[in-house]
Order: C-alpha cells, then structure tokens, then sequence
C-alpha cells in the first residue's frame, strides 16, 4: 500500500509542477490570447454510430460560428473502419495513430469511434451533446498558456499551403500542430454500416502537419487537389507533447 501512496505522490507532485510551470510562463510574457476550445472527433464513414457525432461537430461548429465562440473543431477520419465494407475517403492512418496516441496518454487499451476530445485532455463519447458542450463551455472559461497567430500564402501552382506562424508563452517540450480542414461534404455511402445513408462532414481535417513548436516557424502542407477553399479554414494549435494539453490555438477561413 505504502508503494501506492508513494506513486500517486509522485504523479501529484509531477502535475502541480507542471501547472506551476504553466503560470510562471503565462506570466513570463504578455498575451493578449484569449480562451478557446480545441474539438478534435474521431469518426469514420463506416461506422454506424458516427453520423450523430457528425451531426453534432455540426453543431458546435454552426454555434461557434454564430456566437463568435473561438471554438476550432476537427473531424479526424480514421482507417481502421475500411476493412469492413466501405473505404471512406477522407480517412489516413496517421489520424488513427493520432488517436493511438491519446489512448496511451490516457492508459487506455482501446481506440474507438466515435471519440470526441477537448483541449487534448477532456474525452468521451463524441455523440453525448451534454457533455460536449460542457467541456467546450469549460475549455472557454479558462486562459491560454500559449498565444498563438499566423498567416498563411498560398500557391496555386503547386496547391501547396505556407502557415507561417508566431508563438508566446509555454512551447517548452511542446508540437504545433496545423490543419487544413474543409466543410459542408455531402457524401453517399455505397455499403458498410451506413450504406444507403447520404452523410453531411463538417470540418473534415484534409491535411495535417505536426513540428516542434518554435516562436518563430512555419509548415508547408500540401492541398488535396479536391478541397474546396471556399469551404476550408486553417487551424494551428500547440499541444504539450507529454501531457497532450493543448495550450493555445488560432484559426482563419482561407476565403
């Protein structure tokens, strides 16, 4: 027993550690940041209790942008459904060691979808309205470690994105991560789960980059020749590589 109690002092001592790190770099600079929710959804199209969680993304991102809330969401597609019927489009591996990642932050031995994750830190069942939009709500209660801003030039030769970007605040031992994400795809689906189902995406992350953060940096991606960036927005958020707290976040329409 007294082996447990010294583990858990030492996790508790970690963490107050971590959070004293936090305010002393919160204080180290001056930000003008204000707070925001990072929605991350791991979801699939062919998976048959995704739609709701689709639907409810949706929502928030529909909310967000009427209220003015600095809410930045993404669809994460993962590959791990396409074995079973149907090979949904949007999905890549990487998203699903992604996913892979937050399961071992976690100490979880299960991956599954769909997942809803706020802030790096906060995860449950991505079709439980309730619960999102209490994370949400709380994540835009509290103030930013890190201040984020960024500008972005686009090549049209070479349908490559430049995010240049500038960072203050905690970025010690911390990854920028930029997303090109596209809204309003309509997709039917052909078989699997949800075949014979016409499917609304929102927020569907197309590319994604993830570096050492730096105060001053910057990330090429390049654009799936089928995005529309009309519907497309940038996201660049920094997230602390051990614990996955996301810290600060910035995002634009690219129209």
């Amino acid at each position: 027993m007294k082996y447990a109690f010294l583990i858990i002092g030492i996790f508790s001592f970690v963490i107050l550690n971590f959070n004293n790190d936090l305010e002393k770099n919160r204080a180290s600079e001056e930000m003008t940041a204000k707070p925001f929710a990072v929605v991350e959804l791991f979801t699939s199209e062919g998976c048959y209790s995704c739609p709701p969680a689709d639907r409810l993304l949706s929502e928030v991102i529909d909310d967000a942008r009427e209220e003015g809330k600095r809410v930045f969401a993404l669809a994460f597609h993962v590959d791990y459904w396409d074995r079973l019927g149907w090979k949904d489009a949007f999905s890549d591996k990487k998203y699903s060691d992604r996913q892979r990642e937050y399961a071992e932050t976690y100490r979880s031995n299960k991956i599954y979808t769909p997942q809803m994750i706020v802030n790096g830190t906060k995860e449950f069942i991505g079709s439980e309205s309730e619960t999102a939009y209490n994370e949400i709500g709380s994540a835009l209660e509290k103030p930013p470690y890190t201040e984020v801003t960024f500008t972005t030039a686009y090549n049209r030769d070479m349908d490559m994105l430049t995010v240049e970007y500038k960072l203050k605040g905690l970025i010690e031992k911390a990854d920028v991560n930029v997303a090109l994400v596209e809204r309003s795809i309509i997709r039917e689906i052909g078989h699997g789960e949800n075949a014979g189902k016409t499917l609304h995406h929102d927020n569907v992350v197309r590319a994604f980059k993830t570096g050492t953060a730096k105060k001053l940096g910057n990330e090429v991606i390049n654009i799936p020749a089928d995005v529309d960036l009309e519907n497309a927005s940038v996201f660049v958020y920094v997230q602390d590589k051990t614990s996955k707290l996301i810290t600060g976040a910035e995002g634009a329409d690219l129209h």
